[in-house]
């Protein structure tokens, strides 16, 4: 509701968007955990943890 009057978006279009994030969120998890299944976690978990520490900088 908050976002709604803040930024200006529909109640359908806000729907959309969380079921976008809900499908990447769910393909990205799928995929990495393949991939740390394979490559180890610590592999994985690293580069990821040093990406988002970069980001938030």
């Amino acid at each position: 509701m908050l976002w709604q009057h803040d930024i200006g978006f529909s109640s359908g279009l806000l729907t959309v968007l969380f079921a976008f994030y809900i499908v990447g969120l769910t393909g990205s998890l799928l995929v990495c955990s393949v991939v740390s299944d394979r490559l180890g976690r610590k592999s994985v978990l690293l580069p990821a943890l040093a990406r988002s520490a970069t980001r938030c900088v």
